[in-house]
């Protein structure tokens, strides 16, 4: 069986990789949506990982019932048998593929195969609703891990990283009541801050060298103590 890997990310190329080697594992006949569903839950990092955290998945419960429904798939006896593509899965690269394009994301990255698999007609699209995993969820999810960053090279999730590393959440600090009247700072004892940067839209988070114009604002924030 052929699948196409190109302009696919790292992970996603991985995970389609994980998702053969499951089923050929398991002595399965055919590779379905359900086998990737697996895939990415094995991610350990990642933005699937992430948009699960954000929307509060039992991720336990899910790959129970994922692993649970792949035993049951049937088995094909003897060695070298080919594995084939299930009817469903040409389908469900087909969505990821749209979904990028409306992102104007270059690659097709492990979120839009989990948006395609939210709404695919199959065993992995159901059991996603099962467990509370809705299209809208993924959307609003992904748009706070991502903002309007766009998918442009196959390691994406270094740039969500960085932002996850330095970014802060304003709403969940106020909720926890670790912001004090200078807004936007947390109560964080600082000695020493460095000017950051944060474009529109936000490719770049870092500090900003002496001889360069800030492209939209820069904060210089007070020492504390």
């Amino acid at each position: 069986m052929s699948l196409p890997l190109d302009r696919l990310t790292i992970k996603a190329r991985e995970a389609v990789m994980r998702a053969q080697q499951s089923a050929q594992d398991r002595h399965h006949q055919f590779l379905s949506p359900l086998h990737l569903l697996a895939a990415l839950l094995e991610e350990r990092s990642g933005v699937v990982v992430s948009l699960f955290d954000r929307i509060g998945v039992d991720t336990a419960r899910l790959r129970s019932l994922v692993d649970g429904e792949l035993d049951r798939l049937p088995q094909v006896s003897g060695t070298g048998a080919d594995l084939s593509a299930s009817p469903g899965l040409p389908g469900l690269f087909t969505d990821a593929r749209r979904r990028a394009e409306e992102m104007d994301d270059s690659y097709l990255s492990t979120e839009h195969l989990l948006l395609a698999l939210s709404t695919c007609d199959d065993t992995a699209g159901r059991l996603l609703h099962l467990c509370a995993v809705e299209e809208s969820d993924v959307l609003e999810a992904l748009e706070l891990i991502r903002g309007n960053q766009q998918v442009t090279d196959d390691a994406p999730e270094d740039k969500y990283d960085a932002l996850g590393q330095y970014g802060k959440d304003l709403v969940e600090l106020a909720h926890e009541g670790r912001l004090d009247p200078v807004i936007g700072r947390d109560k964080t004892n600082w000695t020493g801050v460095t000017p950051w940067l944060m474009i529109e839209s936000p490719k770049v988070l870092g500090s900003i060298p002496p001889d360069e114009e800030p492209i939209i604002m820069t904060m210089k924030l007070p020492k504390a103590t």
